[in-house]
């Protein structure tokens, strides 16, 4: 399972909700692992924080987006 890094205490009572019911199918053998993974991922996917971009590749992203600004203001 994809580590979704999520404080479940801070979910909006609805989607604690749609979680719970999901555990509860899986327990019972109504849906497979793959799908329940799936279904709890594209349920947590909104409110796991976003990591910023570190490295080289953070660098060349804001070089880039920096050259891109100063050729369309001209």
């Amino acid at each position: 399972m994809a580590d979704l890094s999520v404080d479940i205490s801070k979910l909006p009572d609805e989607i604690r909700d749609k979680l719970a019911e999901l555990d509860l199918e899986l327990s019972e053998g109504d849906i497979t692992q793959k799908g329940y993974e799936k279904k709890r991922t594209r349920l947590l996917t909104p409110y796991i924080p976003q990591q910023q971009p570190q490295g080289k590749f953070h660098f060349l992203t804001v070089t880039l987006k920096r050259n891109i600004a100063a050729n369309t203001d001209a």
